[in-house]
């Protein structure tokens, strides 16, 4: 997969299963559980949550093959992102997670940047 594939399934993520602010996805802050491992895999999540799930099925690393070039695409589609971040706020945000959890932010804003940052890719 892309850096861009990777963007657009991450925007489809959002929209299926929801946006979530202050953690990677709904739950994560919790001990872990099988019900943790599920939330990983459904639960609302931020933009960085979404790029994990969408490269690797789960916002948790439990029992993942770690191939170079999939980390690489991840890497690359997180940077893409960062810079349409950066680019669309005058670099008010520093980092990704800061920007998603503005007070401001919407799920709309997030999906809009995923998309945007695939396009520019």
């Amino acid at each position: 997969m892309t850096p861009e594939e990777i963007l657009l399934k991450a925007a489809d993520v959002i929209q299926r299963d929801g946006w979530h602010q202050g953690a990677l996805f709904e739950g994560s802050n919790k001990a872990p559980t099988p019900q943790r491992d599920v939330a990983a895999r459904e639960a609302p999540v931020c933009a960085l949550g979404a790029i994990s799930r969408a490269t690797w099925g789960s916002c948790s690393s439990t029992g993942r093959e770690y191939l170079a070039s999939v980390v690489a695409a991840e890497a690359d589609a997180t940077c893409l992102l960062l810079k349409q971040v950066e680019a669309s706020t005058a670099g008010r945000y520093p980092s990704i997670p800061m920007w998603n959890d503005a007070p401001e932010r919407s799920a709309e804003d997030v999906i809009l940047a995923l998309k945007r940052a695939a396009a520019d890719g």
